[in-house]
């Protein structure tokens, strides 16, 4: 192990509001590996990485219930921090608002934003289709792969840039 230049686990890909807080709380000098939840919580286990960093609350919707349960049902790993970010989604698209017809996105992020879609295809007369990812990143990540022109992502300001 490296203290001194610790390797994290993040909930993947880059640029997840978990990556930021990652990068928030351990600076630029650690190494940082995209996993999926579950994978942090046995690579830490198994000494394969030194922390991992997860969602676990939010002030919108609280408990982020799947991160729990791996956490609690993982032996020999312990919350040693907290790291409080602020969340700002944004609506990442290719395309003009009026166009949006699908928003991929991580359940949590979707609930959060939820009442925006509603006055959003109330304005444009018609639903919206949400798609649930395994993150806000790789739901951005989706939406900018797309070639259908209605696709739309929720992710932070980072992963616009991205």
């Amino acid at each position: 192990m490296n203290f001194d230049r610790p390797t994290v686990g993040f909930l993947q890909p880059e640029a997840t509001f978990t990556h930021l807080a990652a990068i928030a709380h351990f600076g630029r000098d650690a190494t940082f590996e995209p996993m999926e939840s579950e994978a942090i919580c046995q690579a830490v286990q198994q000494g394969e990485i030194e922390y991992g960093v997860l969602p676990i609350e939010n002030l919108l919707e609280g408990t982020v219930g799947a991160t729990l349960d791996f956490v609690t049902a993982t032996e020999g790993i312990n919350v040693i921090a907290e790291v409080f970010l602020p969340i700002h989604h944004h609506l990442l698209t290719k395309t003009t608002l009026e166009q949006v017809t699908r928003i991929y996105s991580h359940p949590q992020a979707l609930s959060q934003c939820r009442r925006s879609i509603q006055r959003l295809s109330e304005e444009l007369g018609r639903e919206i289709e949400v798609i649930e990812e395994s993150s806000t990143a790789r739901g951005a990540q989706i939406a900018a792969a797309s070639e259908d022109p209605g696709a739309a992502g929720f992710g932070n300001v980072v992963c616009g840039i991205l």
